[in-house]
């Protein structure tokens, strides 16, 4: 019988730093989430720590974060302007301190690990976040492409904006609260004043219609079967889901294409558990 094992996994965002001990039945058995600061090498430091002393029969530490990642040398090589301190991370270090195994992807390449199954083989992975990023699997693997930028949806222009500022998550969360005072992660608020508020309505509708745009043209130059749609999107309440796919629907209609998009199932926790289901394999 294979022994069950237990990984250290994180997942590096913009926003906020997440952090599970997931086993590999792909039970979370302990959550810790944290402020994202610029220090990002030292604070997965401070906790691979308090884990390892805490924790026993860690097999393995697991990150998924923000930027373009060579998983090989486990460097960040990239990052936006907004990250330009985390450029060349180099989390080999905290494997060579603590000689413990430690593997790095893209959040959203590991987001998109998640999703492959013996159905679901030729899709694109895109997570609205503090950016937009996203993963492309053919075949059952991921496309790393040139650079390591094979999903880098972020870099579009749409409106002569570009995407990572214009339909990130954060963004329409921020300018949501700005504007109307609220957060859309509370639900019951949100739906409320969705069903009430005429603005709000139109507010949000507008933002989806942009996203429903980009997942049209995202779906035309990657012409898979399916685009799974995660990062904030876990928390967008039922009536928006609905009236993106609409959107999205309307958009494909009168032309060949055939992409159907779908919500992650995995809610805010995708990028962890493809790290883990990448491991089992």
């Amino acid at each position: 019988m294979n022994k069950t094992k237990k990984y250290l996994a994180f997942d590096i965002g913009g926003t906020n730093i997440k952090a599970s001990i997931i086993n590999s039945d792909l039970k979370i058995l302990k959550d810790f989430k944290f402020k994202t600061q610029k220090n990002i090498i030292d604070q997965v430091d401070q906790l691979i720590v308090e884990v390892l002393n805490s924790t026993k029969g860690i097999d393995k530490v697991l990150v998924a974060t923000t930027g373009i990642v060579d998983s090989k040398s486990k460097k960040v090589i990239y990052t936006n302007k907004n990250f330009y301190h985390y450029l060349n991370s180099d989390f080999s270090i905290l494997e060579n301190k603590y000689k413990i195994d430690l593997s790095v992807e893209n959040d959203a390449n590991a987001a998109a690990l998640a999703h492959i199954s013996e159905k679901d083989k030729n899709f694109v992975f895109v997570a609205f976040g503090t950016g937009v990023g996203g993963g492309i699997v053919k075949n059952g693997h991921l496309e790393y492409g040139l650079n390591n930028t094979a999903g880098e949806f972020g870099y579009y222009t749409m409106d002569n904006k570009r995407v990572d500022n214009y339909l990130s998550y954060s963004s329409f969360n921020k300018e949501l609260g700005y504007r109307f005072n609220i957060n859309s992660y509370q639900k019951d608020i949100y739906e409320k004043e969705y069903n009430h508020n005429n603005e709000l309505r139109n507010f949000l509708n507008s933002y989806l219609k942009s996203v429903a745009e980009l997942l049209f043209n995202i779906a035309v130059i990657n012409p898979v079967e399916k685009i799974f749609i995660g990062g904030g999107f876990a928390h967008i309440i039922p009536e928006a889901k609905t009236k993106l796919i609409q959107e999205y629907n309307n958009l494909i209609k009168d032309t060949p294409i055939k992409t159907s998009i779908h919500f992650s199932r995995y809610g805010n926790n995708a990028a962890m558990i493809g790290m883990v289901k990448y491991e089992k394999k």
